[in-house]
């Protein structure tokens, strides 16, 4: 009896495991749930996942507000799949909860989309109130080669929104705009926050190749001077591949950005200017807290005509009409190697300049309690801190970059980060 009941057990698994393959349909409704947050839309197949995206491209606003939630492992079968959310009116506003779930086979080639991902366009308007966390994204193809494009694994682009434990094991590669998690993040005054978010898919960019960043390709967000976004607890592992503005984190940057507590261990490379641990290319009021970066950033191309900057945290410090090149470099350390092909071509630890794109403006930017591993070949330190390979291993370097901090944000672990210092956060994430 007991092994009849096992066979029917596992007979039911194999055919679940079959029903949830999908064929490109899509369901009328939900599985169930109001939308509420005590009563969410609960989605446990792929036909209901498309009919979200459905009812998303189907009216201005139609999931504003509203509440999902995954109930299920998805198998999008590498079937054509239209993002969740496809345009400025035609976008998802409401809060999707992937409670820990997967989605595997996303597939999406092609050379006409403009915001690609598993969403699209997503708005919370006049709040960050569109949110998307605990879910991970496993497999799949995500290749764009629109320039007008924006491409991120989870969303093209987005506004007013929050990504919470959001997590990319695919590759994406897209023309211009391209990020692990999202492509362009936020505009004008839109505060979006990114947290305990990770990519270990490869990011690159064809063509013109702007933008590309292990989590964010790019961040426009908040230039109002009242209102700041956040990237924190976050991480990339990712190879990183741009023709200009390639970073661990964020490809680039135009606007009020807090960096808190990241870190990226993948290498970074861009074919002509901006490459940087961190960040490739940043200004407005950019500050990056508390991160650190392990990955080799190599400029490529001896061709370039101009002088390029490339470090490890931030590669290209450039400026904007306010004489606003970044704002800080805070308790940060690199041991990533940096190098640049070209002569002229600078090659730093922390920041590719203190000064403004154009090298002859001075610009706001400071580097404080920053270090970087003393064999590193550098042209100046701007603002860091050399130190040997056994000093960035003491205890007494990590009560130094914590920098009385209360509570410590640095720790040692041997058995992370080959014994370099690493966030606290990191320990019950790797438990």
């Amino acid at each position: 009896m007991k092994k009849l009941f096992l066979i029917l057990i596992l007979v039911q698994l194999a055919f679940t495991a079959m029903a949830a393959a999908w064929d490109g349909t899509i369901a009328s409704g939900y599985a169930s749930g109001a939308g509420t947050s005590a009563d969410p839309y609960l989605i446990s197949t792929p036909q209901q996942l498309a009919y979200l995206a459905n009812q998303a491209n189907a009216a201005n606003g139609n999931t504003q507000a509203k509440y999902f939630k995954l109930t299920a492992d998805i198998d999008l079968s590498n079937m054509p799949w239209t993002p969740i959310g496809t345009s400025a009116t035609n976008y998802f506003g409401g809060v999707f909860d992937g409670d820990n779930h997967s989605i595997a086979n996303i597939y999406i080639n092609d050379a006409t989309t403009l915001y690609s991902g598993l969403f699209g366009y997503v708005n919370g308007k006049s709040a960050v109130n569109a949110i998307v966390k605990n879910l991970t994204i496993t497999s799949g193809t995500l290749t764009v080669t629109n320039s007008a494009s924006c491409n991120g694994a989870f969303a093209g682009r987005a506004i007013y929104t929050q990504f919470i434990n959001c997590k990319n094991k695919i590759n994406v590669k897209g023309f211009n705009n391209v990020g692990g998690i999202v492509g362009v993040l936020g505009a004008s005054t839109s505060t979006c926050i990114l947290e305990y978010c990770s990519n270990v898919g490869t990011i690159s960019a064809s063509g013109a190749g702007l933008h590309v960043g292990g989590l964010v390709g790019n961040s426009a967000v908040n230039n109002g001077k009242n209102s700041n976004s956040y990237i924190r607890f976050s991480f990339n592992t990712g190879v990183v591949s741009a023709i200009t503005n390639a970073g661990g984190v964020v490809g680039s940057n135009s606007g009020n950005l807090t960096i808190q507590e990241c870190y990226n261990t993948g290498n970074i490379s861009a074919v002509n200017n901006a490459a940087g641990g961190i960040v490739g290319y940043g200004y407005g009021l950019l500050n990056v807290l508390n991160s650190y970066n392990t990955g080799a950033v190599k400029q490529i191309n001896s061709g370039v005509p101009k002088t390029s900057l490339n470090a490890g945290i931030l590669g290209y410090p450039g400026g904007n009409a306010e004489g606003k090149y970044f704002s800080a470099i805070t308790n940060c350390y690199n041991i990533g190697m940096v190098t640049a092909a070209k002569t002229a071509s600078i090659a730093e630890a922390i920041a590719g300049a203190l000064k403004g794109g154009d090298l002859t403006i001075d610009g706001t930017g400071t580097v404080v309690n920053s270090y970087y591993l003393s064999t590193l070949a550098v042209t100046n330190s701007n603002g860091g801190i050399a130190k040997t390979n056994d000093e960035l291993k003491l205890k007494d370097f990590v009560k130094l970059i914590n920098n009385s901090q209360k509570p410590e944000v640095w720790v040692i672990d041997s058995k992370i980060n080959n014994g370099y210092p690493i966030l606290k956060w990191q320990i019950s994430a790797n438990k």
